[in-house]
Formats: C-alpha cells, structure tokens, sequence
C-alpha cells in the first residue's frame, strides 16, 4: 500500500473546498482533510475458457507495478477475469459476495479512490465541500449518463439519483449489509438537478471514505419498480465505462464498452468477459496457459504457494499483494457455556500459537494482527511491539500454557474435554486449517476439538442465525478503523454473529467515529482494540495476503483492498 506522506500542496486532482495543507501523515489527507478544512475556516463448474493469448505476444513489464512511464495506452481486446462463485445476488447495495466482477466495471461511485496514492480523488462528484462540520454539499458532474438499457434508457444521472442510492444503502434492513456506513446520515436532499446536501446527525470522519467504496454504487431508481433485488446482472445499470451484456448462470458473462461514457476516450478495453471457475488447480491452469488476464482477491486472486508455482513456470507475470481486509479469528458463540466464561475464552486465547498457525493455513504469507491489521491500518492497529508481547501473542509458549491450565482447572473442566467446531472446505485455508492448527495446540491443555465438516450453504445459514459453537473465520469490513471495528464488534454490528454486547465498547466505538483531532481518535481506536483482546471476544490469528495476478500484457489496473481492480477505465491490452 501506497502510504506517502502529502506534499505541501494539495493532491492535484482534489476538488474544490479541499484546502491546501502541510506536510502530513496519509492518514490526515484521508479521514480529516475536508473536516480539517472547516475546522481551520471556523477555527467445479468451470465452463471452456477463450482461447491463450500467444505468448510471443506479451509485452514484458507492462503491468501497473512497474508501467515504463512513455507507454501509450492501445484501445481494444477483452480482458478475461474469473470467480470462484457467482454470488447470491448480484446487488452491489446489499451483496457480500463476488458481485464486484460485475459492479466495478459497471458501476461508479460519488467519490473514489486514486489506487496509486490512495487519495480520495473525484467521482460522479467532482467537487464537495463542508459547510459546517454536520453538512456536506457534493456537486455532480453534468452530462454523465446511466446505460442504455431498458427501464432506464440512458437518461442522465441527477441528484435524486444520489439521494435514492444513499437512501436505499441506509434501509434499515438486514439484507443491506453496509447500512451501518451511512447510519449517522439524517437526511439527503437534492439542492437541485447537479447539487446534492448531506446532513449528518453529528460529525462523523470516515463518511467521506465510505462514499468512495465501489460497493456503495450510484443506482437509477426504475430498476427496482419490479424488483427489491437484483438477482440477474443483465438488470445491472450504472454510469460506469462498460455494460452487462450476456450471462449465464453458474458459467459466465461477458460486459461491453459503454459507447455512451463521460470521460473521453475512455475506456480502453473493448469489454470484460468472467468465468465462474470452482477448482483452484483449474485456475491456476487457466493463468499459467495464458487463457487468464487478471485477477485479484476473490475475484481471481492467488494464495502464497499458488503464486510460487505460477513464478516457477510463468516468470513473466506480475504480482500485486493486496492486504486482506480483515483479521483472520476464532470466533465463539458467547451466549452458551463454556464461551460465555472469560477464563475457558482466555484459555483457548493462551493456548493458540498464531505463529505456528500462520504457517499452517497461509504457508507464512500474512502477519500477526489483532482487531485491525497492522499492514491493512498501520496508523490505527496496535503496534507490533506491544501486541507481539502480549500474553497469547507471545513466544515461547510456556508460561501461557501453564496459565491456561490452571484457568481450566479453576473452572473444574476435566482433561480431555470436548470442544465442538465447524468448518467447511470452501475457502480452506480461512474456515479449515486453522481449526486444524487449533485441535493440535488445545490438546496441549487438555481439550479434545472436534470439527464437523458442513456443507457451505448449511454452515453459513448457521452463522446468520447463529446457531454455532466455534469456529474460525474472517469479516470482510471496509479499510477503515470505524466501519472494522462496528461490523464485527459493535452489539448491533451487521457481523457480529458471536453475540458481543459490551456498552463500553460501544461507547470508544460511538466516541471514535465524531472525534476530529486524529490523536484523540486514535487513542480511542487503540483503547477499543485492547479491550477487545483483554475480554477475549474472539481470538485474532492473524491477516493475511493476496496476490493479485497480472499477466504482462495488462497495464493500468492496479487493486487496494478498496477496490480490486483500481480505475477500471484506465485498464489496457497490449498482446
């Protein structure tokens, strides 16, 4: 991750109302500039693949990492993308899953995120300003379009749109899984055709950066006249640069060029075309014979070992590490015995040996983190020299064996108790393998663990209605600190399936959220954090990596953990 610190002058695409400011940590030109500003004014079913690319034809070290700087930009080709799954729903407003394959390309956001610096630079806005510390006004930009496609039939994107997306984001229903981003908002109203206010119920920092995440995409309102979900992506319609134009369920689909798109000479690509592809030796075959172009995270992305073996034969492709956005944990339902008592928690937190267990799932290829992640918030997480001397955290083992021992024995839980666990073999390495790590390092105290293979649809129906004991997983949540710790710890957060219900958590979580000076957010971060590791409410293992895969002919995609394939307009072929 690009973390540089801001030059003295302001970012060159910052929109106007974003002052000029001094050299600063990232993090300030990222949570606090516009805020700051004002303060300072006011004081197996994979289907045939296309056919390889030839390799003669690829062109050595055009990819974003290292794009020599005089390359030009060729119009033209598909870029060929593939999923593990197809997801659930294909509505990005309330989708936890692989929808983005389709939504990155077709979709766009008010604000966005340059993938190089990391800076929030202009989306469907193209400027925005607070005009005190609870309102912010956003101007749209004039003549973009939506798709030209039923229903909506290319009309021009307004401010109603704006105020019907954010709107609908908020509903107050399960199902829209990022309302609680936008829950500080109390009310949206069109100023007029290119204008949109915002009213806030109090300050509240990360608003700004929640508005940049792909997920939380600009809609027309028609495609939901018929319909509360989208359930086929051919009724995706955005103003984004490319348009859904066939799909087959379980197989794939194919998107095209937008003809109508606002930025000029944009995009480059002809179109996109994905492949749900089930077995990962299956797409590892499909990238080392070139019948791959890209891919990143769950859309494509590749662990450790399986980037090893695609260097050994495919020298040439390039590898992007993409810090996952969220903690891998063990994760215990604390309303049942013997979870709902801290010493068998602390326990099962002393026994775990994260080292041992990184290797085990992930081959070493992560870090150490806790609550947040060290690579994926470095200014936010705990740092590594007091969360690697906690007890748990810390090597050797021995005398956090010893503790957790007599922690179990002041409880009278006998030796060779049994602890019961589920898993599922999808995503292995998340749900499986560290319950593995976990069932050798419990048995050294004594407890017997038990791990009941489920089939996927079962094992996360359980979850949503928590019915499970224990089992080890990771929530995906936004890179910010506020929306990491409110979807997974917070008692009413959309992925708090444990069931933590601590006020005094709440309340950092609640304070940190208003707080504009980053010092004091901070500290309220990091207080949050340590509680949540003091009362054990999960045991945090460790973050880990993926590697986005860029075949050499690829050039100008580049994946953060926001958005996993950058500007996708800028994207280019030369094969």
């Amino acid at each position: 991750m690009d973390k540089r610190d801001l030059s003295p002058l302001h970012h060159p695409h910052a929109p106007a109302g974003r002052a000029a400011r001094v050299t600063r940590p990232a993090f300030v030109r990222r949570f606090l500039w516009p805020l700051a500003a004002l303060v300072l004014i006011m004081a197996s079913c994979a289907p045939a693949l296309p056919p390889a690319a030839t390799p003669t034809q690829a062109v050595a070290g055009a990819h974003p990492a290292s794009a020599t700087p005089t390359a030009q930009p060729q119009r033209g080709g598909v870029l060929r993308a593939s999923v593990n799954s197809e997801p659930p729903t294909w509505d990005e407003h309330t989708s936890t899953g692989p929808s983005g394959v389709v939504w990155e390309f077709v979709g766009q956001t008010l604000v966005r995120e340059d993938p190089r610096t990391r800076d929030l630079i202009p989306g469907l806005a193209k400027s925005w300003e607070w005009t005190d510390a609870r309102t912010l006004v956003l101007h749209l930009r004039q003549g973009v379009r939506f798709h030209n496609r039923p229903l909506v039939n290319g009309r021009e994107f307004t401010a109603d749109d704006a105020v019907f997306s954010i709107n609908r984001i908020r509903t107050p229903a399960l199902r829209f899984a990022r309302r609680g981003q936008f829950e500080l908002v109390d009310t949206v109203t069109a100023v007029d055709r290119y204008t949109v206010e915002v009213t806030l119920k109090e300050p509240f920092v990360p608003f700004l950066e929640y508005l940049s995440w792909e997920r939380n995409v600009m809609m027309p309102r028609e495609i939901f006249e018929k319909t509360d979900e989208i359930w086929d992506p051919r009724q995706a319609v955005g103003t984004g640069p490319f348009m859904v134009k066939e799909h087959t369920p379980s197989v794939g689909g194919t998107l095209e060029r937008n003809p109508d798109f606002w930025m000029p000479g944009k995009p480059y690509l002809d179109g996109v075309s994905w492949v749900v592809i089930v077995d990962d030796a299956a797409r590892i075959a499909a990238y080392r014979t070139a019948r791959l172009d890209y891919g990143s995270e769950s859309l494509g992305g590749v662990t450790h070992p399986e980037k090893l073996a695609l260097e050994r034969t495919n020298p040439r492709m390039d590898f992007i590490p993409v810090p996952l956005s969220y903690p891998v944990e063990l994760v215990m339902d604390l309303r049942k015995p013997p979870f709902n008592d801290l010493r068998f928690r602390k326990a099962i937190d002393l026994a775990t040996d994260r080292q041992e267990t990184l290797k085990v799932a992930m081959d070493g290829d992560g870090h150490i983190s806790g609550p947040l992640s060290g690579k994926l918030l470095p200014q936010w997480a705990i740092p590594d020299a007091e969360l690697l001397q906690r007890p748990g955290f810390r090597q050797p083992k021995d005398a956090d064996i010893a503790e957790a021992q007599r922690l179990l024995a002041e409880m009278g839980i006998p030796r060779g108790y049994k602890l019961r666990a589920e898993a599922a073999r999808e995503f292995a390495w998340l749900q499986l393998a560290p319950l593995e790590a976990a069932k050798s390092q419990l048995q050294r105290i004594g407890i017997d663990l038990n791990i009941t293979m489920m089939d996927f649809a079962a094992y996360k129906d359980a979850e949503v209605r928590r019915q499970f004991a224990f089992r080890s997983r990771g929530f995906l949540a936004f890179d910010e600190p506020d929306d990491q710790l409110r979807t997974r710890y917070y008692s009413t957060g959309t992925r708090n399936y444990g069931g933590i219900q601590d006020p005094e958590l709440d309340a950092l979580i609640d304070r940190q959220r208003g707080a504009l000076d980053f010092v004091q957010r901070r500290g309220l971060v990091l207080e949050a954090q340590r509680l949540i590791l003091d009362r054990v409410y999960q045991v945090h293992l460790y973050t880990g990596v993926s590697w986005a895969v860029v075949q050499p002919w690829v050039n100008g995609l580049r994946p953060t953990p926001r958005n996993r394939y950058g500007l996708v307009e800028d994207g280019w072929l030369n094969r």
